[in-house]
C-alpha cells in the first residue's frame, strides 16, 4: 500500500514461550508495529498531497495570468460587437472563477489536513508510550523465564545450598508477580488500541472524501457559470461536430486554399 522501507519483519522472541505471550498477541504486536510504520508514511504522503494542492493553485493563477495576457483575450469596452461582448463576459467570469478555485483549494487543503494529518499525528504521539510498555511486557516475560530456569536448576541439583534455592524461589516468585501485573494490561488493551485504528481512519477518510466532493461541486458551479446551459449539456461529440463544421466553412474560403 505504501512505498518506502520494507515492513517490520514478523516478530516472535523464541525465548518467550507461548503460554506467556500467545501467538495471537505476538501477531497483534507485530501488526501494531507495522501500522506505526504505515502511519508515519501516511503523514509524509499527506504532506506531499497538501503541497500538491498548494502548487496546483499557484500554477492555476500563473496560467490564468499568462493566458489572459495574450491579445486574444484582451477585453475592450468600446467594442460593441455582441459576440465579442459575450466572449469578453466569459473571460471576466473565467478570471473570477480562477480566484474562487484557489480559495476552494485552500479550503480543501485545510479540510484534508484536519481530517488526515492532524488525527494521525495525534495518534502517533501515543506510539512511544505504547512501545515502551510492550517492551517492558516482553522484558518481564524474559526475566521470569530466566528466574524460573534458575529455580528449576536449583531444585534439580542435589548439591544446591538451601539458602540459594530459597533465594532462587523468591526471585522467581517476584519475577512472576511483576510479569502478571504487566500481563493484566497488554493482552487486554493492545488489541483494543490496534482496533481503534479503524475507528480513527474511517471518519477521517469519510471527511476527506466529503471535502473533495464539496471542492468538486464548487468547481462545477464556478466553471458552469462560464458556459450557457445548453452548452453544459452538450456532449464531446456535439462539440466536435461544431468545430468540424466551422473548419468546413473555413476551408471553403479561397484565402485558405493552397
Amino acid at each position: 500500500m505504501f512505498k518506502g522501507k520494507p515492513a517490520t519483519k514478523s516478530y516472535r522472541n523464541p525465548n518467550i514461550p507461548a503460554d506467556l505471550i500467545s501467538d495471537e498477541l505476538a501477531e497483534i504486536i507485530h501488526a501494531q508495529r507495522c501500522f506505526e510504520e504505515s502511519a508515519s508514511q501516511l503523514v509524509k504522503l499527506s504532506k506531499r498531497y497538501e503541497d500538491t494542492i498548494s502548487e496546483l493553485s499557484k500554477a492555476r493563477l500563473k496560467l490564468r495570468e499568462e493566458l489572459l495576457s495574450l491579445p486574444l483575450f484582451k477585453t475592450r469596452k468600446s467594442d460593441t460587437n455582441p459576440e465579442k461582448q459575450s466572449f469578453d463576459a466569459r473571460i471576466d467570469q473565467f478570471r473570477k472563477s480562477a480566484d474562487h478555485l484557489v480559495e476552494q483549494g485552500k479550503n480543501l487543503k485545510e479540510n484534508y489536513h484536519g481530517a488526515i494529518h492532524d488525527p494521525t499525528r495525534k495518534y502517533m504521539k501515543m506510539f512511544p508510550a505504547i512501545n515502551e510498555k510492550v517492551k517492558t511486557h516482553e522484558r518481564l516475560a524474559l526475566d521470569y523465564v530466566k528466574a524460573k530456569d534458575r529455580y528449576d536448576k536449583a531444585v534439580q541439583s542435589s548439591s544446591t545450598d538451601p539458602g540459594k534455592r530459597d533465594k532462587a524461589a523468591s526471585q522467581s516468585d517476584t519475577a512472576l508477580q511483576q510479569w502478571e501485573a504487566s500481563n493484566d494490561v497488554i493482552p487486554e488493551e493492545l488489541p483494543e488500541l490496534y482496533e481503534a485504528r479503524v475507528k480513527l481512519l474511517d471518519p477521517s477518510l469519510t471527511t476527506m472524501v466529503a471535502a473533495h466532493i464539496r471542492y468538486l461541486e464548487a468547481v462545477v458551479d464556478m466553471l458552469s457559470a462560464i458556459c450557457h446551459d445548453h452548452e453544459v449539456k452538450m456532449t464531446d461529440q456535439d462539440y466536435q461536430a461544431q468545430i468540424e463544421g466551422l473548419f468546413d466553412n473555413l476551408t471553403k474560403l479561397s484565402i485558405t486554399g493552397e
